[in-house]
């Protein structure tokens, strides 16, 4: 027997008696889209585990994210043509009933899936002023060719200015639209406004 094989248990033993000196963990698992990464491992039948250099966490990662935002992850593949945000998405998406401005962000995407013929699977939603950290997750994850940002009624936060910064710096084209509390208060000019601009929207 080998000098160290004492420290091996049986299975360790006899792979190393093969010539298998190392075993490979299986990739990471996907669900529904959501990439979990964990750092691969190898393990040597000398008893001890050789890690590699860790993983980047996925964007997506699930243990940090609320459950209402998690769920704008379900049905988009990465990368997608457009994301789109406004100040408020999220205090709107807690709401039982679903209010104005967040109906108006529902119906203008379902239009230009409707008469411009984009994806829906093409388009996300995801909020920019829960954290900093957050919004970057999701900028990060979907990488986005165009961000849609709509405009509130009262100047940016330090959150949201953090927010728009980082989509620039990622590369994304950033396209700003009229104001959402405007248009569902009936300014037919916004939305005429807003639409005229999405129509410009390239690929």
């Amino acid at each position: 027997m080998d000098l160290n094989e004492h420290a091996l248990s049986e299975s360790q033993r006899t792979l190393k008696r093969l010539g298998i000196t190392h075993v490979l963990l299986p990739p990471p698992v996907v669900r529904d889209g959501i990439h979990t990464s964990s750092p691969r491992t190898e393990t040597s039948p000398q008893g001890g585990a050789q890690g590699s250099p860790e993983q980047p966490v996925s964007p997506a990662s699930a243990d940090i994210l609320p459950p209402l935002v998690r769920s704008l992850f379900h049905g988009k593949h990465a990368p997608i043509r457009s994301m789109w945000t406004y100040a408020g998405l999220y205090e709107d998406m807690q709401q039982a009933e679903t209010p104005a401005r967040l109906g108006v962000f529902k119906k203008i995407q379902a239009s230009v899936c409707l008469h411009l013929k984009w994806a829906s699977t093409d388009i996300g939603a995801w909020p920019l002023d829960v954290t900093p950290q957050i919004f970057r997750k999701g900028v990060e994850y979907f990488c986005p060719r165009t961000v849609i940002f709509f405009c509130g009624s009262t100047p940016p936060t330090a959150n949201i200015e953090e927010a728009l910064a980082f989509m620039k710096q990622s590369g994304c084209r950033v396209i700003t639209l009229p104001n959402l509390e405007e248009m569902a208060l009936g300014n037919q000019q916004l939305k005429n406004e807003a639409w005229k601009i999405l129509q410009t929207v390239p690929d």
